[in-house]
């Protein structure tokens, strides 16, 4: 067996022939490191994620590949009465996938498996597992379901990709078991799990409101790339929102200058679309995390935005749009942070 080694945490992968590198599941790295007195493989600090279909199939197994995504702009309203902030909100998926493998079986019950280089809960709490015990109490979901998460994203950077799995999980138990329910049916499902998980059942890029779960109006985004950054910390979105304090003058401010903005369907990304009113809170929680951006920005010369209630930083458009491999490496390497290079998500 090779060890892959990400960050100090080690996973078993296949034996491999000489000269050729394991494949690793969601990522395809552009550049790897092997010191083969010690069999260890190292993952590089950049990574590029590429363009994958929706679905796939192996054998008697459906693997549903569940998109992160990058807030555009994010706008926080004053809390409600039901004690949550409304939101304004531009989503847009991106080419970085966590996978759900999805089979039959004959044990008439939900089973699920973590697997992949980041931790995900292996028990009932996890909305893999919810949106599956959800299609069985409303007596959608009638057979044994053995479900594999192959999670390649971390949690607690503001990528969504807990929402995006939950909703992946429907839209292949949907197609595996030809259940045949609509978008919007699944969507209610979704909206009963959590508020931003309806997004990921419909089009790339979506203007969302209410909770994040109002799908307000779908938007069509020109293609585009962008290098998230992914810190080594991570931000409680519950605390986020806990320590965050309304501002009228600022949020009127960005409404006004972004809504002109997005007036049209179709959208080329603009650096005066983009804002997060949630970004100081979370340098507020992790200081580490505005000297990182500061890090990064100073050296590549790419501005950098947290995205949703973070800990992740993505590039924001713009000119300099041009990706120099090597300095990005270097700088990521002096920066301690992992770098993705990504593409807008096709579907």
């Amino acid at each position: 067996m090779v060890k892959y080694c990400n960050y100090g945490s080690l996973i078993k992968l296949p034996e491999t022939k000489a000269g050729k590198l394991p494949r690793i599941l969601g990522v395809n790295s552009k550049s790897y490191s092997i010191l083969v007195n010690e069999s260890l493989l190292i993952m590089d600090f950049l990574t590029t994620s590429g363009h994958k279909p929706q679905f796939e199939e192996d054998g008697k197994k459906l693997i549903v590949n569940a998109p992160a995504k990058i807030n555009i702009f994010l706008l926080i309203t004053p809390r409600r009465p039901d004690g949550f902030h409304g939101v304004e909100t531009l989503m847009t998926k991106i080419s970085w996938y966590d996978q759900i493998i999805i089979e039959k079986t004959n044990k008439n019950d939900i089973e699920l498996i973590c697997a992949g280089d980041c931790w995900a809960p292996d028990d009932d709490t996890n909305l893999v597992y919810r949106a599956a015990e959800l299609l069985r109490e409303q007596g959608k979901l009638r057979h044994g379901v053995k479900l594999t998460l192959v999670k390649n994203i971390p949690a607690g950077t503001g990528l969504g990709s807990a929402s995006s799995d939950c909703a992946s999980t429907f839209l292949g138990i949907n197609r595996m078991f030809e259940l045949g329910m609509s978008d919007s049916e699944m969507q209610d499902y979704c909206s009963q799990l959590g508020s931003d998980i309806a997004f990921f059942i419909g089009e790339p890029s979506s203007i969302c409101g209410g909770r994040g779960e109002i799908i307000i109006r779908n938007i069509d985004i020109s293609g585009f790339k962008t290098l998230l950054a992914i810190p080594d910390v991570k931000v409680s979105t519950k605390e986020a929102y806990k320590n965050f304090v309304f501002d009228k003058t600022r949020y009127e401010t960005l409404r006004k200058r972004i809504i002109p903005e997005i007036s049209e369907k179709f959208l080329d990304l603009r650096p005066s679309m983009c804002a997060n009113m949630l970004e100081n809170v979370c340098f507020m929680i992790e200081p580490q995390l505005k000297h990182l951006k500061e890090c990064i920005e100073q050296k590549t010369g790419f501005e950098m935005m947290v995205t949703g209630s973070g800990s992740a930083m993505f590039s924001l458009p713009g000119k300099k749009a041009v990706f120099d491999n090597e300095i990005i490496t270097n700088v990521f390497e002096h920066c301690k942070c992992k770098g993705v290079i990504v593409n807008n998500n096709k579907w």
